[in-house]
């Protein structure tokens, strides 16, 4: 536990997934040129400053995967034609809303549908809760061994 009060848990940032179901352009889903400039535009929109971009197609009316690297981490997306489906994640320290994301993305694909989650790293509240429970215990079991008042079970 010594270990632990020295070095308290830390935010880690956070990864956000956003899916868009029925995106009509076909030339954002089969276009990586057409994704890394939806990368870099919605970089602008949330703030953050992008570094460099790496296009992967899968075929020529295939979807393809692209990632903009950015100043805070990086920012992913991966398409699918046969269903018209995209997926955004982007993965950061920095914070960024959620709202503003799904104001972007609704203005820029016109999909029918976006679900959004999120992940936060490194600081589960399961983990800080179970630390300062362990913390508790122990101070009391200390206090009640010094005083000779602990119970035996």
């Amino acid at each position: 536990m010594i270990l632990q009060e020295r070095h308290p848990p830390v935010d880690g940032g956070r990864t956000v997934k956003a899916i868009c179901y029925g995106v009509q352009d076909f030339d954002v889903l089969t276009c990586p040129e057409e994704g890394a400039l939806l990368l870099w535009r919605l970089s602008f929109e949330i703030g953050m400053k992008g570094i460099e971009e790496i296009r992967v197609r899968f075929g020529p009316t295939f979807g393809y995967s692209a990632v903009l690297v950015i100043e805070e981490s990086h920012i992913a997306v991966h398409t699918w034609t046969e269903t018209g489906d995209l997926r955004i994640i982007v993965d950061t320290c920095k914070g960024f809303s959620k709202r503003t994301l799904k104001e972007f993305l609704n203005r820029e694909l016109c999909p029918n549908y976006i679900h959004i989650s999120e992940i936060r790293r490194n600081r589960p509240a399961s983990w800080v809760r179970l630390y300062l429970k362990a913390r508790k215990h122990l101070s009391r079991s200390r206090i009640g061994r010094r005083n000779g008042t602990r119970k035996e079970k």
